[in-house]
């Protein structure tokens, strides 16, 4: 094997295996590589074959199917491992493509663990030159042989163990028998038992054995008689394998949080109660006034002695007031103190003339005003905030990027994957557009022109 087929084939090592003891698709075929109804060509009729590579397989890393399933089967009617020598293109072929049944047959199509059989897309886009929708009629006596091999993964001993064909079968009229055997080193064949073909489209399955081997190889050797001729499609070769790497586990990666926002909450504001405060005062006021005379004859004294007492009033108000998210406090106290004293203090002193008085006037106003009023506000405001914040990152995707190939130097196809550009090319394909190449008439020569 070549340094580039081992490239190629390395992703295909590394595929994960669910269990050890699943059972995989080493190779399948749906044949819709031939060009055509009785046309035994893979590339537009240029050369005919009688031998065809798997188009599908569980090893393949590109979705099962294409390119690099090719490397792990081959379909031989060229004489080789015990199979009949079909002569491809001379219009005799006792085994061939066909579309007399309507195409391809419907059983059997998701044997493959990838893509089912006939995803046409996949197969264009890995390179397959035609996808045409056809099965494998038998007009004559023939045997064919699939084979299943393991030797092309590099780096690896791998084998396979339980090896099971599957494949799909119907008659367009009557009935056949299509006897199975299978071989280990296709040289040496064991019966398996026979496949009773129908017009039934029905799928088939054969138990091959539990030995081991790195080749498997299935011969199915059919007998038609007259026009009533087996058909067959989407056949399957699968195994038990064990020798395969352990692939390294790809780390999951964390989550990202996305973090809520937290809401801020703007309350409704407190009202402040001033309420006014009444208080009514009843100050009382004692003024007493007495003089004291000295007698000093001569002297008249007619004292008047008049005192204003200033009281003092406190009035405390404490309101009571209830508010409610906008709360209305109305508290009135309407405090009036009148403090009124006016007392009077009249002294009639009668003395000789030489008398002197000098009275002493002493008023006392004791007013005390004891107002009450009491209010009290107790306001309640409530806020209830509850936002939302979601954040969703967006990413513009990429446009895919196609790269033109020459295919087959005949036709210029385009590859979205890099594994596809690595099959085409591993299979002689060149980059860059087709060349159209046409003789002139009369002339021995040629003239190139890209497409």
């Amino acid at each position: 094997m070549n340094a580039r087929l081992a490239a190629s084939l390395a992703l295909a090592v590394l595929i994960p295996c669910a269990g050890s003891a699943q059972s995989r698709v080493v190779a399948g075929w749906d044949f819709s590589q031939y060009a055509g109804d009785g046309f035994m060509s893979i590339d537009g009729g240029d050369t005919f074959t009688n031998i065809l590579s798997a188009n599908y397989s569980d090893l393949d890393p590109t979705f099962g199917a294409g390119a690099e399933s090719a490397f792990f089967g081959t379909m031989w009617a060229s004489g080789d491992f015990g199979s009949t020598s079909v002569p491809a293109g001379s219009g005799s072929e006792q085994f061939l493509p066909s579309s007399a049944l309507g195409g391809s047959l419907a059983s059997n199509l998701t044997a493959p663990g990838g893509v089912d059989f006939d995803s046409f897309t996949v197969l264009a886009e890995e390179g397959q030159f035609s996808t045409e929708s056809l099965a494998m009629l038998a007009p004559g006596a023939a045997s064919i042989v699939f084979e299943a091999t393991l030797e092309s993964l590099p780096g690896t001993t791998a084998t396979g163990s339980n090896w099971v064909v599957t494949f799909a079968g119907r008659m367009a009229s009557g009935a056949s028998s299509v006897n199975v055997e299978f071989s280990s080193d296709g040289a040496n064949f064991q019966s398996f038992g026979t496949a009773n073909v129908t017009t039934v489209d029905s799928q088939f399955m054969f138990l091959l054995g539990t030995g081991s081997s790195e080749r498997g190889f299935v011969r199915l050797t059919f007998n038609p008689q007259g026009m009533n001729q087996p058909a067959i499609d989407n056949l399957a070769i699968s195994a038990v394998l064990a020798g395969l790497p352990t692939p390294t586990p790809t780390p999951t990666p964390s989550a990202t949080a996305t973090p809520t926002a937290t809401a801020t909450a703007i309350p409704t504001a407190t009202a402040t109660a001033t309420p006014t405060a009444t208080a009514t005062a009843t100050p009382t006021a004692t003024s007493t006034a007495t003089p004291t005379a000295t007698a000093t004859p001569s002297a008249t004294a007619t004292p008047t002695a008049t005192a204003t007492p200033t009281p003092t009033a406190t009035a405390t108000a404490t309101p009571t007031a209830t508010a409610t998210a906008s709360p209305t406090a109305s508290a009135t106290a309407t405090t009036t103190a009148t403090p009124t004293a006016t007392p009077t203090a009249t002294a009639t002193a009668t003395a000789t003339p030489t008398a002197t008085a000098t009275p002493t006037g002493t008023a006392t106003g004791s007013p005390t005003p004891t107002p009450t009023a009491t209010a009290t506000a107790t306001p309640t405001a409530t806020a209830t905030a509850t936002p939302t914040a979601t954040a969703k990152p967006s990413a513009t995707p990429k446009p895919p990027i196609k790269i033109k190939l020459c295919h087959k130097r005949k036709t210029t196809i385009e590859v979205g994957s890099l594994r596809a550009l690595l099959a085409h090319l591993l299979h002689g394909d060149r980059l860059g557009p087709c060349k159209r190449r046409h003789k002139h008439k009369g002339r021995n020569d040629w003239c190139e022109n890209d497409d």
